[in-house]
């Protein structure tokens, strides 16, 4: 029996924390939906923004909760797999990792730029105790997102070296003796009461000496060809999938949708919502069954999002989306009590503005990342031949 490395271990129960606390924020969740829905709205001011519709911001927080509740699934059942050392698992905690890093990183970037922002604001002598613990919340805020995004960064790496993948490979099975390059075969099993050495190769494999490999069984062929899958094209497509519920869940929202500085609404939003969702769709799928189209489909769609982050960091782009940014603000807290957010605020303009130029230099190098990704893994798509690679390519 194999034995499950301590690394591991480690890593599942800190997965499962993670989950615990998802588990807890969607309680936390339903409780502040149950207060705000009994909280009586005022009167609507002339000339103030339109109140949301009756109802949404109770939509809004049931999306979160079963989103919550959906992540904190995904993080029990991928705990489970760890422990019971399957790989599908460890892919599965691949793409938390890379997620924790990212959500880490755009949060961390957040609370820094607003830290920064209060240290340089006039703040009048009456407020200065409120904004000195303001700082602390920031600062202790700062260093959580910090920790998320190191513990995401400590799941990619193990999970992907070497050692970790083997000790995967080897409890899904029977070691595997190769045959060659391409093609490896089970030895056939010990007969009850026989004893037969292995050999160590430098590459970390056990093989079986040539005189006693046996022809493989029926369903007994491993191959490792072109036909393997990267693990960073499985990452990736869970990704497009997770942008797909991402679109559907943006047809329930009331409010316009913005494609390239263009705000649309209506009808026009509808039909953009449900291209994208099928594009994901397919993008996703195809790349999972080493589809040609779809790898091209995801080079295309990369390529659109890496000249949306190139716009955002021209000055009228970005103020097309600061405008659109104060407009939801405003549409979303108006009739809650002491709201007031996005309009005509110095203060949030700039740091809203501050966040656009982070998300787009983010996002460039983020859309860069994945083409080279993609690019790596033409090979399996036949659009180059395949390299001499590890049988269980990352």
């Amino acid at each position: 029996m194999n034995r499950r490395p301590a690394g591991v271990t480690a890593v599942a129960v800190v997965l499962g924390i993670f989950s615990a606390l998802l588990i807890f924020g969607a309680a936390v969740s339903g409780f502040t939906a149950a207060f705000f829905r009994n909280v009586p709205q005022p009167p609507t001011a002339t000339g103030a923004p339109t109140p949301p519709p009756a109802g949404l911001l109770s939509g809004v927080a049931l999306i979160v909760i079963v989103f919550y509740l959906i992540l904190a699934a995904w993080g029990i059942a991928s705990t489970v797999g760890l422990l019971r050392m399957r790989n599908w698992a460890r892919i599965s905690t691949i793409i938390i990792g890379v997620g924790l890093v990212l959500f880490g990183l755009f949060s961390m970037a957040g609370t820094l730029m607003a830290q920064h922002m209060i240290n340089t604001a006039q703040i009048p002598s009456d407020q200065a105790v409120s904004s000195i613990g303001i700082k602390a919340l920031l600062l202790i805020g700062t260093l959580a997102w910090v920790a998320v995004a190191v513990i995401g960064l400590w799941w990619i790496v193990y999970l992907c070296i070497r050692p970790t993948r083997d000790s995967f490979k080897f409890a899904a099975g029977p070691v595997p003796a190769a045959l060659g390059p391409d093609t490896y075969f089970y030895a056939q099993p010990l007969a009850p009461g026989e004893r037969r050495d292995l050999t160590q190769t430098d590459s970390g494999y056990s093989h079986l000496p040539t005189e006693q490999v046996f022809p493989p069984a029926a369903g007994m062929l491993t191959p490792t060809g072109s036909n393997r899958r990267p693990v960073s094209m499985t990452v990736l497509a869970v990704f497009l999938f997770v942008g797909a519920a991402a679109a559907l869940v943006s047809l329930l929202i009331p409010v316009p949708s913005l494609f390239f500085g263009v705000v649309i609404s209506g009808a026009g939003k509808t039909v953009l919502s449900l291209c994208w969702v099928a594009i994901d769709l397919y993008a996703g799928y195809g790349l999972l069954k080493l589809q040609k189209p779809a790898w091209i489909l995801a080079v295309g769609f990369l390529g659109l999002s890496l000249i949306n982050s190139l716009l955002m960091l021209v000055p009228s782009y970005r103020a097309r989306l600061l405008a659109y940014t104060a407009d939801m603000s405003a549409r979303m807290t108006a009739g809650l009590p002491g709201t007031g957010l996005g309009a005509g605020s110095p203060f949030a303009s700039s740091f809203q503005g501050t966040m656009l130029v982070f998300i787009a230099v983010v996002g460039l190098v983020f859309c860069i990342l994945l083409l080279i990704l993609l690019w790596r893994a033409r090979w399996a798509y036949g659009l180059a031949p395949r390299p001499d690679a590890a049988p269980y390519p990352v």
